[in-house]
């Protein structure tokens, strides 16, 4: 398994173990909110969530938004879990 990446890693699996399931543009807001650092934004949409899904620590689903707008929706397992710590 790949080794958490670092600050931004665990800030995205923390916010899915606290907040729950979220499209990727509201845990970039929710990032944003926490750190109140607008550079985090564009590093959370360019993350690849690709690579959480393959190393167990999210899984993805197409959803809705609130909005209505089809989105991945993401949850953290139980390996990101005990890795958001």
């Amino acid at each position: 398994m790949i080794g958490l990446q670092g600050t931004l890693d665990l800030l995205i699996l923390k916010t899915l173990a606290r907040g729950g399931p979220h499209h990727g543009y509201a845990i970039a807001q929710r990032i944003h909110q926490i750190t109140e650092d607008s550079s985090n934004r564009r590093r959370v949409a360019l993350s690849s969530a690709t690579a959480y899904d393959r190393d167990k620590w999210l899984r993805a689903q197409w959803g809705t938004t609130d909005t209505g707008r089809k989105a991945r929706i993401y949850t953290i397992t139980p390996v990101g879990a005990a890795s958001a710590r």
